[in-house]
């Protein structure tokens, strides 16, 4: 069951880490705009800290995540998690990655397959990650593969190849989008007879990953071209990742991965990380994490956006504020920041792994940056000191002398209409004999208050006095759940014979969203005007209030 510690100041909580379940910890701050910080710890954990992390645009409450050999899911806003460990060929050992297409179908794969001895194996759910079964591989040794210009190349037949890290898979969750629900895997791919090459790709399934009909080679005239952390998709259906060497590349596709572009955005960067993380706000702004050491001469995450394509971008914003290097010393500080732009509130949400904090270089923390919050940086592990999560060496025993240092351990990143997530693997247990990796889920939500519709009408007769009343359905996203609201009613200035609102006086917050309704009202002799009525929800440090616009009409 989780554990629920509501907190009214922000505080360093300590996680005791049993031997199964989920362990949930919110924390409510008090700030402006006021927010929760909630972690819930995965456990038992396993193996490898690289996760991804998923959200459902058809069933907003399902998030659901992919790791080592396992899925885990969640049905109340990530407030707690079912592991699923799965079986399979190859599945989820090496950079797992799952997304959820616009009609709910979550898919999930390796970042890395064998050919031909396994095909690169496509896993599939219909329910929000409650049962797995197969698709159809995207690759395998009777592949295909084909340049823009119509060139085709032979499929990989030698025993033993390797598909080349790092394979993402994303579905087009948007509705409105023409290839709503078609399935795209990004990735390094070895082709060619006696698999001699090795190429950047895209694979592309329009049937829910029954078949797999285009596998087009990108072969584009810049440096880096091949290397990226994530793929993106737009309402409009264009594809887009990003890359970068001394420059940054937008490279994009607006026919549905068939032929492709780019954008420069010249910057002129040294020691930059190769993968460069991407997303895209509702508004189709596209914002990216960069980490480089070119700009201050120590490393730190800037954000880049453009809301036009790659014709013009911003200049760099740095959002790190750790007066080191954040990534430590040389050889972490390729690991890629993860970012992701809530769909709703489009508060840009960035996260990193971070050694401000570090003894001899062996402990590390997750950091983040909030547009919407603001100030300083976001500390999302909750105790300083976790250590990195694969491949330790030397007895763990002390503090000082644990050493973690080796693994890739990405981070992911989602977003849903009422939080903002991020996974990572981490050890609760760094500094014992017994060293365990636990995949944790912080999970920011900046509560809101809304009503639709915002503004009514009232009709009265003149002369009789009769006005038919008129409701609006006011919305409470992310207060805190298990908690109750007080409702208020109001008016803004010149509120002499005014309508009024009437509705419930307090709400019982029973999941991440709650609706209520309020009907606005004309007084007994009422006058011809607009007036601006208020609803203020308080909870605890949560003081939010949203207008509702009532117009009076004699006729």
């Amino acid at each position: 069951m989780p554990i629920m510690n509501k907190i009214l100041v922000i505080l360093t909580v300590i996680l005791t880490i049993f031997t199964t379940g989920t362990l949930t910890v919110q924390i409510i701050h008090a700030a402006a705009p006021p927010y929760t910080l909630t972690n819930t710890a995965i456990y038992p954990g396993c193996c490898g800290g690289e996760a991804s992390i998923s959200t459902n645009p058809a069933s907003q409450s399902n998030v659901q995540a992919a790791y080592y050999n396992t899925m885990a899911y969640s049905n109340d806003n990530g407030g707690s998690f079912t592991q699923q460990p799965l079986t399979g060929p190859t599945f989820l050992r090496e950079d797992p990655y799952i997304s959820v297409g616009a009609n709910g179908t979550s898919y999930a794969i390796n970042g890395a397959c064998f050919l031909p001895t396994v095909a690169c194996q496509v896993s599939k759910s219909s329910n929000g990650g409650t049962n797995w079964s197969f698709a159809t591989p995207y690759d395998d040794n009777s592949t295909v593969w084909s340049y823009q210009n119509g060139t085709t190349v032979p499929p990989c037949n030698t025993s033993g190849s390797l598909l080349v890290d790092y394979a993402k898979i994303t579905a087009d969750s948007h509705t409105s989008s023409p290839n709503a629900n078609y399935v795209y895997v990004l990735g390094h791919f070895v082709v060619g007879a006696g698999c001699s090459m090795v190429v950047a790709g895209v694979a592309r399934s329009t049937d829910g990953g029954n078949t797999w009909g285009l596998h087009r080679i990108i072969s584009l005239p810049i440096a880096g071209w091949g290397a990226w952390e994530n793929l993106v998709i737009g309402s409009d259906g264009t594809l887009y990742y990003a890359t970068v060497d001394t420059n940054l590349y937008l490279v994009y596709s607006t026919d549905a991965g068939s032929t492709w572009s780019f954008s420069k955005d010249t910057l002129n960067l040294t020691n930059a990380v190769q993968r460069v993380p991407l997303a895209i706000a509702s508004n189709s702004t596209i914002y990216f994490a960069v980490s480089t050491s070119g700009i201050t001469g120590h490393y730190q995450i800037y954000l880049i956006k453009t809301s036009n394509r790659g014709t013009s971008f911003s200049a760099p914003v740095a959002i790190s504020d750790a007066s080191s290097n954040p990534f430590g010393f040389t050889g972490r500080n390729w690991i890629a920041p993860t970012i992701t732009v809530n769909p709703v509130n489009s508060n840009v949400f960035v996260a990193w792994r971070d050694w401000r904090n570090s003894v001899n270089d062996t402990q590390i923390d997750v950091y983040a940056y909030s547009s919407l919050i603001g100030g300083s940086n976001l500390r999302l592990t909750p105790v300083t000191g976790y250590c990195r999560t694969l491949n330790y060496q030397g007895s763990n025993t002390t503090g000082a002398n644990a050493n973690c240092n080796q693994g890739n351990d990405y981070l992911g990143s989602a977003s849903n209409n009422y939080s903002d997530f991020v996974i990572y693997g981490i050890d609760y247990n760094a500094y014992s004999s017994n060293p365990t990796v636990t995949q944790t889920v912080s999970r920011l939500t900046i509560p809101r208050i809304s009503a639709n519709p915002s503004t009514v009408i009232l009709n009265c007769s003149r002369g009789k006095h009769q006005c038919p009343s008129s409701n609006s359905t006011v919305t409470l996203t992310g207060y805190p759940t298990g908690t109750t609201a007080a409702i208020s009613y109001g008016c803004v200035s010149s509120c002499t014979n005014n309508p009024f609102l009437t509705g419930p006086s307090t709400v019982s917050v029973t999941g991440p969203a709650v609706s209520f309704v309020v009907t606005a009202k004309a007084p007994s002799r009422p006058v011809a005007g607009t007036w601006t009525l208020t609803v203020t929800a308080v909870d605890g440090s949560i003081n939010l209030t949203t207008q509702i616009q009532v117009q009076v009409i004699l006729s």
